[in-house]
């Protein structure tokens, strides 16, 4: 995530910025105020360059038209604050697409809620791309008067377009059996094929079963022989949406920290494990820093990463949503990883400055930050490394260790978080974003997420102090237990929906 800080005055619309040091290349420079209408209170925040490396579209017919027919994007979004006052607010943009002035290279996807815009290419291609002069349209009646002061920062975040679309969920292995999700013959995946209400459990044609809940660390309340319905509310992965291409890195945590209340931050700030495992985010006087800023934040409590999609206006993704993200539309592979295929390399050191976002895997074959012994302290690296560590220009799916879609570390590095079917509380999961707020002790909101207790939410895909067992895409070991204490090998990723 990325975040340059404008000061600028209303009326005289003198400012300055401030730069931060960025990960995997996104940047977005040289901001200011234009076009304050005082009658309509609305003006326009100009954003002279917006880009980011290895970037792609190939869902337009005609040249470049290609599998997986989706593109990335970013996610942009700002908080502004009134000079005098310490709370930073969401500046929410219109929600009318004519309202914003975009190059003619790109495109943008407005919401009715306003929290951000996501921009992206306007036609199939590949590399480096960047969007020069975009303006974007707020309206600060209601929060600000034609002559206040105020602080704006301005944030970004690489996303990954899943079309909609039908999908497999589970896995047929006869082995290391983990409540993966099956048919009713209790063998074959399960397809998703629209948003309606599932039946869990129970012996109907048309049931999603997890094998009566074998090898799991805590049950589904469903099984052969009870019951539960999966509303159609719920999301399931078959709408499309856009997920974050990375886990959520130290220097975006640092970001989020650094617009928080003194009080809320000491709640998401786990001060007692600076330097534990590679976590490495440490606060001095009353700011929060890290010298590590592409490193995946760990250490993370499941009511970290909810006050944080909260903040950024994204949300929590399902199990369903998950398993959507890695395999796409094909086939299931037996114990397949998020690349589509049991081929694994561990990294076992790299190369390269953290500090500069040039760390390079060792050996170049590795393509995920995973542990030899499961549960047992690495030989190697203790802790999560660069997100995107295992990707170029030019590598493959199964070296970069990306799903379908393009989107990375899905297996392995920290745990991802998604909102589980296995109870009824994770059943309750609606498509509510985040409102940029928070509460006054610095927890998310949002009454139909999981709460503080972590209650309906789970782990899949694994992490860099587990085995291969549980990088598998299907595996479910974890999928419906509730843990909100903090450890080093769990992070962030959310999603938005489209």
């Amino acid at each position: 995530m990325k975040k340059i800080i404008l000061l600028f005055s209303f009326v005289i619309l003198t400012f300055s910025f401030y730069s931060d040091s960025y990960s995997n290349n996104l940047k977005i420079s040289n901001y200011t105020v234009s076009g304050q209408l005082t009658s309509a209170q609305t003006l326009y925040l100009k954003i002279e360059n917006i880009s980011w490396d290895n970037s792609w579209r190939n869902d337009i017919p005609g040249p470049g038209f290609s599998v997986p027919n989706n593109y990335d994007a970013v996610w942009i979004f700002a908080k502004f604050r009134k000079r005098g006052t310490s709370d930073w607010l969401p500046m929410k943009f219109s929600p009318q697409v004519s309202d914003h002035i975009i190059p003619l290279n790109s495109e943008i996807k407005t919401y009715q809620d306003s929290m951000g815009v996501m921009l992206y290419r306007k036609s199939n291609g590949t590399g480096t791309f960047s969007a020069i002069n975009t303006l974007l349209k707020w309206r600060y009646a209601g929060y600000l008067s034609n002559t206040d002061t105020i602080d704006v920062k301005l944030f970004g975040i690489e996303m990954v377009y899943v079309p909609q679309g039908s999908f497999y969920v589970g896995d047929y292995t006869p082995s290391n059996v983990t409540g993966q999700f099956v048919s009713n013959d209790n063998v074959s995946p399960y397809q998703i094929t629209s948003e309606n209400s599932i039946t869990l459990g129970g012996n109907g044609v048309n049931n999603l079963k997890s094998r009566n809940n074998q090898g799991m660390s805590t049950a589904d309340d469903f099984t052969d022989a009870q019951t539960q319905t999966l509303p159609q509310t719920f999301p399931k992965g078959y709408n499309d949406f856009f997920a974050m291409k990375y886990e959520v890195s130290m220097d975006a945590y640092v970001d989020f920290l650094n617009c928080l209340s003194e009080t809320q931050a000491n709640s998401r700030y786990p001060a007692s494990a600076f330097g534990f495992e590679r976590f490495n985010i440490e606060k001095v006087g009353n700011t929060y820093r890290t010298p590590s800023p592409d490193r995946a934040v760990n250490m993370m409590a499941w009511s970290d990463c909810a006050a944080y999609l909260d903040w950024t206006g994204l949300r929590p993704f399902t199990e369903l949503e998950y398993e959507k993200m890695c395999r796409g539309p094909l086939t299931v592979v037996s114990n397949e990883y998020a690349w589509g295929n049991t081929n694994v390399v561990q990294i076992v050191n790299y190369s390269g400055v953290d500090s500069l976002g040039t760390v390079l895997p060792l050996p170049d074959s590795a393509n995920c930050q995973y542990n030899l012994v499961d549960g047992g302290m690495s030989q190697f690296i203790q802790g999560p490394v660069r997100v995107g560590i295992f990707a170029t220009a030019n590598s493959n799916r199964t070296k970069a260790g990306a799903s379908y879609y393009g989107i990375m570390e899905l297996s392995g590095n920290t745990w991802e978080r998604p909102v589980t079917v296995g109870n009824s509380t994770g059943r309750q999961f609606i498509n509510i974003h985040g409102n940029g707020l928070l509460t006054a002790n610095g927890d998310a909101d949002v009454q139909t997420w999981p709460g503080v207790n972590s209650v309906g939410s789970g782990f899949r895909g694994g992490n860099w102090f587990r085995g291969t067992l549980r990088l598998r895409v299907a595996d479910r070991f974890y999928a419906n237990t509730p843990l909100d204490n903090r450890t080093s090998h769990r992070g962030i990723r959310g999603v938005r929906a489209n």
